[in-house]
């Protein structure tokens, strides 16, 4: 399989990284890191060091550009860029994709499939999320500060689910905590849900979660917003 991870930041470099360490070497798949500046030039002269809770290690990808142009059709693309750069790093792989290609978006929101789909409606794309704090702390270096590394990703329609089975394979076999899932949508909003709370009101605050929870009134307000978003 031909495997793109599109923006090499602190997600895109977690699993990208997995990803590169588990199948670089092999004869069976070729890892694609789409990345751009000091960062892409980093990974180039020296590959990718990822730091987590529990190992270091560098990860070389077969390929690492800014330009897709000759790499042709991808079979696997997880998109890990920003919201705010989704459509144009869809627009950029467009000649890489083809009606076999599976897309999985781990970037949050719960319309990331759709936005997706209306740039590259040849594509089979599905829905996903994860579960980590990362980042890049330094050119060519990402390390994860906290998180499970939970992916979890399905495909709208529950009845198609087991004819992804081979992918959550590949990205288990990696070291990734992956999970395929036949109710997507409760996925999506039960992170949505936790992330527009938790974002906003430790942000109003200026607490952490932790503290967050610890107070009293904090934690009523936390409840009141929760019950809003639903």
């Amino acid at each position: 399989m031909k495997i793109a991870v599109i923006g090499i930041g602190g997600v895109g470099g977690f699993y990208g990284g997995m990803l590169a360490r588990r199948y670089t070497a092999s004869k069976e798949h070729e890892i694609i890191f789409v990345a751009r500046g000091e960062h892409l030039a980093a990974m180039k002269k020296n590959g990718l060091k990822l730091t987590t809770p529990g190992e270091e290690f560098t990860a070389v990808p077969n390929v690492a550009t800014d330009n897709t142009d000759g790499l042709g059709t991808f079979d696997l693309v997880l998109f890990c860029v920003k919201s705010y750069g989704l459509e144009k790093a869809a627009e950029q792989i467009k000649k890489n994709v083809g009606p076999r290609t599976v897309i999985i978006p781990l970037l949050n929101g719960v319309d990331i499939s759709e936005r997706i789909k209306a740039i590259l409606p040849q594509a089979d794309v599905l829905s996903g999320l994860v579960y980590i704090g990362s980042s890049i702390v330094g050119p060519g270096h990402v390390k994860q500060g906290g998180g499970s590394g939970q992916l979890i990703f399905g495909p709208k329609d529950a009845s198609q689910v087991e004819k992804y089975r081979p992918i959550e394979k590949l990205l288990r076999d990696a070291g990734i905590k992956a999970d395929l899932v036949a109710d997507i949508e409760l996925a999506l909003w039960t992170k949505y849900i936790f992330i527009s709370s938790m974002a906003g009101l430790t942000s109003y605050f200026g607490k952490t979660f932790g503290e967050i929870l610890e107070s009293k009134e904090d934690k009523q307000f936390l409840e009141g917003v929760l019950k809003e978003i639903e």
